[in-house]
């Protein structure tokens, strides 16, 4: 079963670590081209992270609507991106942080958040910057479909 946007629960009050915060460069924001959203401790204990401390997160188009990419997200990275209004991930293959754009200059810039009905998937629209947010060098990771062409 699908549940419309407007059904998915908004992400709107945020706390975030002393750890977090050190860890923070002052000019990630600088440009205020992203939104910091603030989340209540409530809103962040709902979400449930899979055992090896990760949730997927969906990042979609905010203008066109178009799912960009599916990747990872472990605490601090949520928190970093609530705080920073930049999209940071958890690169599983690497083991680090990861914020989107950084080498490739695609940045994605927060606009709103959502965690679903059971707190296991979190969806996020951004201002896509660049080429795209596949590392292909297409727009959407999606870009592929089954069945013949």
């Amino acid at each position: 079963m699908r549940l419309p946007l407007n059904e998915l629960k908004r992400v709107r009050v945020f706390t975030f670590s002393r750890r977090t915060l050190e860890r923070m460069p002052a000019s990630e924001n600088a440009d205020n081209r992203g939104r910091v959203i603030i989340a209540t401790p409530e809103q962040l204990g709902t979400v449930k992270y899979n055992s090896d401390g990760l949730v997927p997160v969906v990042t979609q188009d905010v203008t066109t609507k178009q799912v960009l990419m599916m990747a990872w997200m472990n605490a601090e990275s949520l928190q970093m991106t609530l705080a920073e209004g930049r999209m940071v991930y958890w690169s599983r293959s690497r083991q680090e942080l990861w914020r989107k754009g950084d080498t490739s200059g695609d940045r994605q810039f927060v606009r709103e958040g959502f965690y679903d009905c059971d707190g296991d998937t979190l969806l996020f629209l951004v201002d896509q910057e660049g080429k795209g947010a596949c590392h292909t060098g297409e727009v959407s990771c999606f870009y592929r479909s089954f069945g013949s062409e």
